[in-house]
């Protein structure tokens, strides 16, 4: 039977995303070990995405050079080195270089999308496509569950390290894999030098700012990630707290539960959605229920008995009105976007996405360190008041591309 490279590549994707989602939960925990304050941890989280950030167009563009395979091979062996060196650590210093290499790995996504371009045609890239974000949503569940299960107290000192040496395993296996089942997707007559570009497209960052109404679309993702990025830092140590006093193990379920959340919506519910309700009422709903999911974790954390299920359905908030927003706002930017110039503007406000997953974690532990630990939910709800607002305003601005 002939294989799927799609098939190949999303498994690829996934066990990537797991090895991520084992560590995000259990790592303010670890850092805390080693004497992090809360901005120490919000660093700790930023510096993944900055990596991410400059490595993600260096990696596509590499790729388009020297082929698709030896780039992700290369990542993948990178991962595994990451994850390993986190489950070794004996010092602070050591999480922190775990995490600067997992994040130059991980920026791999955008040669797996070039991949997808380049077995795919035009009518079905937008499927191909929405595997990675299938995979992305699979790994927040299945990567927590798996810390929550091996971070639990009766593994004693192994409980931090045998989740990352899980992540190292799960790595090694997908290089394996890889490298036997990965074929190359890229012709050698389409390979590239790009030697005339510039890292970042200064050009394309001015055209999309400029272009009508794509400004604020741009402006309302970054806000909306910056609020819900900053859970990342805050959250561990908020439910660990009174009242609610949870382990690791709790802490990997309110993390599989987001994933849920984000498979089922934007994996199978979102084009329903956008046919019923209109993109635009999608992202001004989107943003309310992250309004009211934010400001419900301090008034549960104000309550004498913690509710869990209470908590829950606020979690179950932030994850639906994200699913919501994220995959409309870039429909609504592919819109926007000239149609010579979709992959640069894409890429641009992917760009603002990751600097905005670079910022939120740091907001979270500042606000966290020198506010008191219901302070990174007040900030995270009046930014998704402003998000609200810019919806509105998309709403009112009834543009002809729209």
């Amino acid at each position: 039977m002939k294989r799927s490279p799609l098939l190949v590549v999303f498994i690829t994707v996934f066990i990537d995303l797991v090895s991520f989602g084992i560590v995000i939960p259990l790592l303010p925990f670890y850092a805390q070990n080693f004497g992090a304050s809360g901005v120490v941890i919000g660093l700790l989280l930023s510096v993944f995405s900055l990596m991410s950030f400059v490595f993600m167009p260096l990696w596509g563009r590499l790729s388009d050079r020297y082929g698709r395979r030896p780039i992700l091979l290369i990542t993948i062996g990178g991962s595994f080195i990451a994850y390993l060196i986190f489950s070794t650590a004996f010092s602070l210093w050591m999480l922190f270089l775990s995490r600067i290499l997992a994040g130059i790995a991980n920026a791999n996504i955008s040669v797996a999308q070039a991949y997808i371009s380049d077995v795919t045609t035009v009518e079905n890239r937008s499927k191909g496509m929405g595997m990675i974000g299938a995979a992305f949503g699979l790994g927040f569940i299945f990567g927590p569950l798996i810390s929550g299960v091996f971070s639990a107290d009766y593994f004693g000192e192994m409980k931090y390290a045998l989740p990352g040496y899980i992540a190292a395993g799960l790595c090694l296996v997908n290089f394996v894999s890889a490298y036997f089942l990965l074929p190359e997707s890229l012709r050698a007559d389409l390979r590239t030098t790009h030697s005339d570009k510039a890292l970042i497209d200064v050009k394309a960052l001015h055209t999309a700012l400029q272009t009508p109404q794509l400004g604020l679309i741009i402006l309302l993702l970054f806000i909306a990630t910056v609020a819900f990025s900053n859970i990342y830092a805050s959250f561990p140590l908020f439910i660990m707290e009174e009242p609610f006093k949870l382990s690791t193990s709790g802490m990997g379920w309110f993390f599989a539960e987001i994933g849920v959340f984000s498979v089922v919506i934007q994996g199978a519910l979102i084009g329903r959605l956008t046919r019923l309700f209109v993109e635009r009422n999608l992202v001004f709903a989107g943003a309310t229920m992250m309004c009211i999911g934010f400001i419900g974790f301090p008034i549960l954390s104000a309550l004498p008995v913690g509710g869990l299920m209470s908590l829950g359905i606020f979690v179950a908030l932030l994850a639906v009105g994200s699913s919501c927003m994220t995959p409309t706002i870039m429909s609504l930017s592919s819109q926007l976007a000239d149609p010579t110039e979709q992959g640069s503007i894409l890429g641009v406000v992917q760009s603002f996405a990751s600097l905005a997953r670079m910022l939120g974690p740091a907001i979270g532990g500042v606000a966290y360190d020198f506010a008191g630990h219901d302070m990174p939910y007040y900030v995270a709800f009046v930014l998704m008041l402003f998000s609200v607002g810019i919806a509105a305003a998309l709403l009112r601005r009834h543009g002809s591309r729209l």
